[in-house]
């Protein structure tokens, strides 16, 4: 129980009242998902965007839409989608065929598909078609935690149309 500032009156905590800081990650996670067990949420710091499995995803996505040839953007792909649940053959996968390796992966044939539909998109264009191609909201709610997982997806379209507006406001492509 918490005291209120504003009511004087004494109440369960709600967000932004208590912090709770440790020193190693590890204890950061136990101690939110402590507090989430009892009710009470908890924000923790997470790895950088493009850190995360639906980051990986649509960065690998966008580096195969600009390089079809992008051998380390296909493993990638296969490593997120294909192979999720099989670490051990997609490894055995990548080091029997190499440059070739996962050309038949769905998800790559699905981006050559759309790239080869509109070879001048743009930035915004470029994302929506990845995504799209990708399944990559249908990745998000496989993955579980769906809610911040589609959240960073919108952060990363986010991030397209801010650089997709400065280089229209510079005069660039």
């Amino acid at each position: 129980r918490v005291h209120d500032p504003r009511s004087g009156e004494v109440r369960r905590p709600r967000p932004g009242d208590i912090a709770v800081l440790c020193y190693r990650r590890a204890v950061c996670g136990a101690v939110a998902q402590e507090l989430e067990s009892l009710g009470v949420p908890a924000a923790l710091s997470r790895p950088g965007l493009l850190r995360s499995h639906e980051g990986l995803l649509v960065s690998a996505g966008l580096r195969l839409w600009v390089d079809p040839e992008d051998s380390q953007a296909r493993a990638e792909l296969a490593r997120l989608t294909g192979y999720a649940d099989q670490p051990e053959g997609w490894l055995q996968r990548l080091l029997e065929a190499r440059r070739e390796a996962f050309d038949e992966l769905p998800a790559v044939q699905e981006l050559q598909r759309r790239r080869s539909a509109m070879p001048h998109a743009g930035p915004l264009a470029a994302i929506d078609e990845v995504m799209a191609g990708l399944s990559a909201r249908e990745w998000c709610l496989s993955w579980g935690d769906s809610e911040r997982r589609l959240a960073n997806l919108e952060a990363l379209r986010s991030l397209a149309c801010v650089y997709a507006e400065g280089c229209r406001a510079q005069g660039r492509g």
